[in-house]
């Protein structure tokens, strides 16, 4: 009988942002975070606060052939804002900001997949 081993995932957080009601937060001064992982059956979010109106921008880079990612950003009511769910390296959300608001930004892994990857943002 053949064996295979699979190295294990290890979360990057301890599974402590698995939903936008304990999403880590993100400062708006910022602008990445690197070297955060997704494992199977496990999501990360996020929470930031734009301060003002204009256009914040979301992106994830991650190797596509080691799992592929997807990206979502919703609105302090939990409605979708907008979404990446593409097949390269990059995911990107693009929401335009009328004003103050708490944005929720979830990174998946498609399928259960798992990965490495940086989040990065600029938000008004």
């Amino acid at each position: 009988a053949q064996l295979n081993i699979t190295a294990a995932c290890v979360d990057d957080d301890d599974f402590a942002n698995e939903a936008p009601a304990s999403a880590t937060p993100l400062d708006p001064e910022g602008e990445s975070l690197e070297e955060l992982a997704i494992c199977p059956h496990t999501r990360d979010w996020y929470t930031i606060d734009a301060t003002a109106g204009g256009l914040a921008v979301f992106e994830i880079r991650f190797t596509h052939s080691q799992g592929d990612l997807d990206l979502r950003v919703l609105g302090g009511d939990m409605g979708l804002r907008g979404e990446s769910r593409g097949e390269g390296d990059v995911e990107r959300v693009e929401v335009a900001v009328e004003g103050p608001e708490t944005l929720y930004i979830g990174v998946d892994g498609f399928d259960d997949a798992a990965n490495t990857y940086t989040l990065t943002w600029n938000v008004p």
